[in-house]
């Protein structure tokens, strides 16, 4: 597979930042992403346009209209990894404990919609939104910390970009992104 002969993308991303008080605040970004091949000749078929029983029928033409050829023209798919919707919202709390500590909590949630066409792409992501979350307990000074983590609290199934496996006709493989994962953090600066 070549490079792409000509993309566009556009699009617009708002974002903005609230204080809402000296120890609570928040953010928000929104973006929206149009991203498309205007000409991608020579681009290989897809997995499942080859082992379709009729490769032709499946889009597989070449991009100087031979049939069977193992190579489809892309124009007016969405390119790479582009989401049309993704967005952000974060908390950050940080409240007095006394004199000596501080009290931290973080809450991102972040979304993203799918990824692909879920009939056609091995690649195909279905929208989600993720959850990570962080509660610590800190000195003044910062010298040391103890937080318990949680990311990807709400156990979504995401995945890096797949591709073919190399010498094994038919497979495909995908990366998967980490789990639910919960965790405890203990930090010391020696100043």
């Amino acid at each position: 597979m070549g490079n792409a002969a000509q993309s566009t993308s556009k699009g617009v991303e708002a974002e903005g930042r609230i204080l809402v008080s000296e120890h609570l605040s928040f953010a928000l970004s929104v973006a929206y992403l149009s991203s498309e091949y205007d000409d991608y000749p020579g681009a290989s078929c897809d997995l499942w346009q080859e082992l379709s029983p009729d490769p032709e029928a499946a889009g597989c033409i070449g991009y100087d209209g031979s049939p069977n050829s193992g190579e489809q023209n892309l124009k007016g798919v969405t390119a790479g990894r582009a989401p049309e919707w993704s967005g952000t919202f974060i908390t950050n709390f940080n409240y007095p404990l006394g004199e000596s500590m501080v009290l931290r909590a973080n809450l991102d949630v972040l979304y993203e919609d799918e990824l692909g066409d879920k009939d056609r792409s091995l690649n195909y992501q279905d929208s989600y939104f993720k959850v990570n979350a962080r509660l610590g307990v800190a000195s003044v000074n910062d010298t040391w910390e103890f937080a318990l983590l949680g990311k990807n609290l709400t156990d979504e199934t995401t995945y890096t970009n797949g591709a073919g496996a190399p010498f094994f006709t038919g497979s495909w493989f995908k990366g998967r992104n980490a789990p639910r994962t919960v965790a405890v953090e203990l930090s010391y600066r020696f100043q």
